[in-house]
């Protein structure tokens, strides 16, 4: 990545608190997306966008760390999320726990708080109607836009 990447300077900072702190952020607005506080195009679109926001504040944190792909899996804690169904007052639950487990900065807690982070996105893909793909997707096409992919 290019220094004048902002992904490869926080990649490079390894600001962790910070990282949380932008993960926490995301997670507002994805919840503030699914009871209509937060809209820019609509409840779908929306829905993907911050969805893809909150993988990408994940993914740094897991790379900061140095977690492989499979320390992780995040795709199965996507899986996970939208296939399970639980009220608000838990989704605000499993959000603090996430934010919780992520600032403690230690291996297993990371994981822990990783997996709830990606559950999250799940779970708001099935309460909007949407593919649990359908971040990834997005973010895919973002990449082949920027050339980055094919």
């Amino acid at each position: 990545m290019s220094e004048e990447s902002n992904t490869s300077r926080l990649l490079q900072e390894r600001s962790h608190g910070y990282l949380v702190a932008r993960l926490a952020d995301e997670l507002e607005e994805l919840a503030e997306v699914q009871s209509g506080e937060h809209v820019h195009t609509g409840r779908a679109d929306d829905t993907i966008l911050e969805g893809s926001q909150v993988g990408y504040w994940l993914m740094l944190l897991a790379a900061t760390d140095n977690l492989r792909y499979d320390d992780f899996m995040p795709h199965a804690s996507i899986l996970s999320g939208y296939r399970e169904h639980y009220g608000e007052s838990k989704a605000i639950e499993q959000r603090q726990d996430c934010l919780n487990l992520l600032s403690v900065h230690q291996p297993t807690t990371l994981v822990q708080g990783l997996h709830l982070g990606f559950a999250l996105i799940g779970r708001t893909c099935a309460e909007a109607g949407i593919s649990p793909l359908a971040p990834a997707e997005y973010d895919l096409g973002q990449m082949r836009r920027k050339g980055l992919v094919r």
